[in-house]
């Protein structure tokens, strides 16, 4: 039996469609650039590194607005072909929400979508007082 990967603390590598995800999962990047100390995410894989996106509706990156955007306009076009409504279930961090990426997410009109909320300075980017 062969045990592996980011769930166990191995560095994350290239994303394989199929491949220990259910088809319509995808990691299009790994890592963060946050370094908050509470995370394993940029201990385990650096940096935000993007990977090639591959077709599917439910995106799993670590922090998906963290890369660049070009990555994350190729991302949203993808999803744009798919059959099935967007699902962000990587969780997306709302301090790095521009207004044209808030305006792209409103036009894929996801099934759902989740933002972090790891501590209290979270809470102002999410729209709290």
């Amino acid at each position: 039996m062969l045990i592996g990967g980011p769930g166990v603390g191995m560095v994350g590598q290239d994303f394989t469609p199929g491949l220990y995800l259910k088809t319509g999962n995808v990691i299009t990047s790994r890592g963060c650039p946050n370094r908050c100390w509470f995370c394993d995410v940029w201990r385990r894989d650096g940096d935000v590194r993007e990977l090639p996106i591959h077709e599917g509706y439910n995106i799993r990156d670590d922090n998906l607005l963290a890369c660049s955007d070009a990555h994350i306009h190729a991302v949203f076009a993808m999803l744009k072909q798919q059959k099935r409504r967007a699902i962000f279930s990587g969780g997306l961090e709302a301090a790095r929400l521009k207004p044209w990426i808030a305006e792209a997410l409103a036009d894929l009109h996801p099934d759902r979508l989740y933002f972090a909320y790891d501590t209290p300075n979270d809470y102002g980017p999410l729209g709290g007082l």
